[in-house]
């Protein structure tokens, strides 16, 4: 009876840290007045406001390599670095899974002064243009992409980029999700490096949970 009711007991526990674990909620402020809510999947998945490291590594091997491609002389790792953290500052949040390195960036970037809202022309170009900048990234290859228009309670309209291609003879997926909100343009930008086949149907039940408030 005693064994009975230890398992009982270890299975409720389980049962309760896994149920924590995929209602794991977390407030980021992304602007003075806009708040972004967001719900992990489980305790696999980190949201920080500061990159993970093996973005930066990825992203400094990268942009040596996209320097050289263009015949230009590679800067000292020093500054490499420094060049790779300056332009992840300017995302707000990154979503990520480290065992598998899948991420999503988060980037808000306010209207400039006298700028107009972006009308639903703009954000379908923008989503186009994403696809098509693609194709010229350094080790990019066997590129297709599509988009379309994207339903989501917090922007009046979206649009939404899938992309499949190889990195570097790597198969990856992208998904991005572009945006407008209380005047500020929204990019959500999440690569898959296919390492784990729940990531991509978990990172979409993140990005369908999001809440801006």
């Amino acid at each position: 009876m005693t064994q009975i009711l230890f398992r009982t007991l270890l299975t409720l526990t389980f049962l309760a840290i896994s149920l924590t674990a995929w209602g794991e909620t977390t407030v980021f402020q992304v602007a003075p007045d806009l708040a972004l809510e967001l719900t992990l999947p489980g305790s696999h998945w980190v949201a920080k406001a500061q990159p993970p490291e093996f973005l930066v590594e990825e992203r400094v091997e990268h942009a040596a390599h996209e320097i050289e491609h263009q015949g230009n002389q590679v800067p000292s790792a020093e500054q490499l670095l420094a060049m790779v953290r300056r332009q992840l500052s300017g995302n707000e949040i990154y979503v990520y899974n480290p065992d598998t390195r899948a991420h999503l960036e988060i980037d808000f970037s306010p209207l400039n002064k006298g700028e107009s809202p972006p009308g639903e022309k703009s954000l379908a170009s923008s989503a186009r243009y994403a696809g098509q900048s693609l194709e010229s990234e350094e080790g990019v290859s066997d590129l297709r992409f599509r988009t379309e228009k994207a339903d989501f309670p917090w922007a009046k309209t979206a649009y939404r980029l899938e992309a499949d291609y190889l990195f570097h003879g790597e198969k990856r997926r992208f998904l991005g999700i572009i945006g407008f909100i209380r005047d500020n343009w929204v990019f959500l930008y999440y690569t898959d490096p296919l390492a784990r086949g729940d990531d991509f149907q978990e990172m979409e039940a993140i990005l369908s949970g999001l809440n801006l408030r």
